[in-house]
């Protein structure tokens, strides 16, 4: 421990203390008995000040006689005063001239080391034959400290796979089984049912509600042709990538499993060119809408935290981003209906509105996130399999 005999002088009073140089604290103290001996007034608080589990005692102090056994500190001259005081006085980092190195000694790896400053020499780790190992604190090169730090951080940041150990409430366990039963995959996608609260749940038909919300649409394309292009653009991309279709003329679906999803245009507030087409989930008829009837599922996305301090775990880290990520993941065909919408081919205003809908999980979809982070995590857990297993037959 930095600590050292100091006199003391506010105005006519001088004292004598030991002082405490404590370089991690932004402000100093001085204890009561000090003040009363110079005669000072200041605020008072409770301090106690400890080292890594005991108490700050006069012990600590380096004397001549424990620095005088190392070669590169034999020459040095520890300050001395014949004074028989507590530790009255900390220092802190407030002070910065009671910390400026005038000299440094320094010897080999793991011995201690002094530093002059203006109040004399400082002598660090010092060795204190019987009473403790170290004067100051240090730190031991060894693999059970990694140990240790990496098991303090998982405790901190438990971040767990699909399988939490977590108590998911009964509509995330419900919808981790609809995942787990129909996760396939489909054409290098994974594919995933919609996850409803209620398989045989009977929705109204609400196709008059989509129909007058597309009026509304094509008036506003109307007035803005930059509008108009900007969404039909982004419409016919999303129709050629597969990830809408449109339902062949006289296919009808089960009553009660057809849905129509309005949508609407919405410009990027950083990027006034960039439109997203987004589809109303939530739009409701007869009091209900296709959210309401979708569990969200649990939140599987990793803690913030535990991603910051793996990122800076290893000296190279790789990010990237996955392209339309909901899109990604298919709807199976016999639940494409709930995920009907109108559109007119091309967005040509004359022709009749057109039937299409989803091929995948729209972005909008209260169940969409978990969905998406579901098949995003079956991905990495497959691969592994799939890796261990060729691994397996190279062996044999």
């Amino acid at each position: 421990m930095p600590i050292i005999p100091v006199k003391v002088t506010m105005g006519s009073q001088t004292a004598e203390c030991y002082a405490f140089l404590d370089p991690g604290s932004n402000v100093s103290f001085c204890t009561d008995g000090l003040a009363e001996k110079l005669q000072a007034t200041g605020t008072g608080m409770k301090l106690t000040m400890k080292t890594m589990g005991a108490s700050c005692k006069k012990w600590h102090i380096p004397t001549q006689k424990d620095v005088s056994t190392w070669e590169h500190l034999g020459d040095i001259e520890l300050p001395r005063l014949q004074i028989s005081s507590n530790i009255d006085l900390l220092i802190g980092n407030n002070v910065p001239a009671a910390y400026a190195p005038i000299d440094v000694r320094t010897g080999p790896p793991g011995s201690p080391y002094a530093t002059k400053t203006p109040l004399g020499w400082v002598a660090w780790g010092v060795k204190k034959g019987g009473k403790m190992k170290y004067s100051s604190n240090f730190v031991i090169a060894d693999n059970s400290l990694e140990k240790l730090y990496r098991q303090s951080l998982n405790y901190d940041f438990p971040e767990r796979t699909v399988d939490d150990r977590r108590e998911w409430s009964w509509e995330d366990r419900r919808f981790m089984e609809v995942m787990d039963s129909s996760c396939k995959m489909v054409n290098g996608h994974y594919q995933v049912d919609l996850p409803l609260r209620n398989p045989d749940v009977k929705l109204p038909n609400n196709r008059h509600m989509a129909e007058q919300r597309l009026k509304g649409l094509q008036a506003k394309m109307n007035k803005n042709s930059q509008f108009k292009a900007d969404y039909i653009e982004f419409m016919e991309k999303v129709i050629a990538n597969g990830y809408a279709e449109k339902v062949p003329d006289g296919v009808t679906a089960k009553k009660g499993k057809e849905w129509y999803i309005p949508h609407h245009g919405v410009y990027h507030p950083r990027k006034p060119n960039k439109i997203r087409v987004v589809f109303d989930c939530a739009a409701k008829c007869d009091g209900t809408s296709l959210n309401d009837v979708l569990l969200p599922g649990p939140n599987l996305m990793n803690d913030l935290k535990g991603v910051l301090m793996r990122f800076r775990e290893f000296p190279v880290a790789f990010a990237s981003d996955i392209e339309c990520m909901f899109y990604q993941v298919k709807v199976p065909e016999s639940q494409r209906d709930l995920l009907r919408f109108l559109w007119l081919p091309k967005g040509d205003l004359d022709q009749k509105p057109k039937v299409y809908r989803m091929a995948v999980h729209l972005f909008g979809a209260v169940s969409a996130p978990s969905c998406a982070n579901y098949s995003l995590r079956r991905t990495g857990i497959d691969n592994i399999r799939n890796a261990r297993e060729k691994n397996s037959q190279h062996t044999t």
